[in-house]
């Protein structure tokens, strides 16, 4: 088994402060929304089946952003940089983290 050193965690309960995760991913909470993936065919974009995608509609993307858009008849999930200038989807939102179980 292959092992690589990890930096230092503590117990949750030994925090001496709240931990706000809403306050860590939902930077936006007004314009942010929760997608669950579907399916293997975004796995180069290292995004799998199950994952949660935590979305916000008033960020504009970087390059190397992962963004939301309107498809014909669903929402894609694509690579900033890899949308042409040429195609008419819209943006509906970039994507701020991704959120996957490992049990």
């Amino acid at each position: 088994m292959n092992s690589e050193q990890m930096g230092s965690f503590e117990q949750a309960e030994q925090f001496d402060f709240a931990l706000d995760f809403n306050r860590y991913l939902l930077p936006h909470p007004s314009s942010s929304f929760v997608m669950r993936m579907s399916g293997q065919r975004h796995q180069d974009l290292g995004i799998n089946d199950g994952d949660l995608l935590i979305v916000d509609r008033s960020i504009t993307p970087k390059a190397s952003s992962l963004i939301v858009v309107n498809g014909d008849t669903e929402l894609l999930l694509k690579r900033f940089s890899d949308c042409k200038a040429d195609q008419q989807q819209e943006l509906w939102g970039v994507v701020l983290h991704s959120i996957r179980g490992h049990e």
